[in-house]
C-alpha cells in the first residue's frame, strides 16, 4: 500500500509537456503543392489543403524529421 502511494506521488510530481499537434487537410480538390493547412483552397487558389493522403503522409513526416512540432 505504501509503494502504490509512493508511486502515486512520484507520478503526480513528474511534469507532463503538453502534447503538440497540427491540423493538415486533405480534399478532393486540393493540390498536393500546397501546404494541407487550409480546409479550403484560398481566394487566390494559392493554398488550401492536399489532395492525397499520400502528400499529407510525406508532409507529415518532413515535419516530424525536422523536430518536435510545436504549433498548436
Amino acid at each position: 500500500m505504501k509503494r502504490a502511494a509512493l508511486l502515486c506521488i512520484m507520478f503526480g510530481c513528474i511534469e507532463i509537456d503538453p502534447v503538440n499537434a497540427a491540423d493538415l487537410y486533405v480534399s478532393p480538390q486540393g493540390n498536393d503543392r500546397w501546404s494541407g493547412s487550409l480546409a479550403m483552397p484560398n481566394s487566390e487558389k494559392t493554398d488550401g489543403p492536399m489532395a492525397t493522403l499520400v502528400a499529407a503522409r510525406d508532409a507529415i513526416r518532413k515535419r516530424t524529421s525536422a523536430g518536435p512540432l510545436t504549433q498548436p
